[in-house]
């Protein structure tokens, strides 16, 4: 019944709207810069996340009830594509971009890299010679959050 828009200016904000009413009845102030270009809300729908589209793809995780933002930090010079919450563990999401994926962790009001994965891209020429299943970019990613027997 909850939805989160971003905006794109100098100083984004972060809109949180009733599909009930289609009325925004909150309005949150991040520290992003040019805009935001992406939103998730944590399972549990304590936190929310957003990534900027600024230089360096800031993240930022606000407990959106509260409007606190419990951590700001930059990620890099990497785009961002998508990011995603695991659906066991709150305090921890994932971002991916091109060739990486990167686990990040929540503790308190610190956001550390909990593991980060270096994909190397295929080249044109190698191709036909390559292992095709090594993904050049990462544009999405999904949890599955029922046990699967591998």
């Amino acid at each position: 019944m909850i939805v989160a828009t971003g905006e794109t200016s100098p100083v984004p904000s972060i809109h949180i709207w009733s599909i009930v009413n289609l009325e925004p009845f909150k309005v949150i102030q991040t520290f992003h810069r040019d805009g935001i270009q992406h939103l998730k809300f944590s399972n549990d729908g304590v936190f929310l996340i957003s990534i900027s589209v600024d230089t360096f793809f800031s993240i930022q995780v606000i407990n959106w009830k509260t409007e606190e933002t419990v951590v700001f930090r930059n990620t890099g010079t990497f785009p961002i594509f998508d990011v995603l919450f695991n659906p066991y563990n709150k305090y921890e999401f994932t971002t991916v971009g091109p060739h990486n994926i990167t686990i990040w962790e929540l503790q308190g009001r610190s956001l550390t890299r909990k593991n980060w994965i270096h994909l190397k891209g295929v080249s044109e020429e190698d191709s036909n010679k390559s292992d095709k299943s090594v993904p050049k970019i990462i544009t999405t990613a999904a949890y599955l959050n029922y046990h699967v027997n591998l």
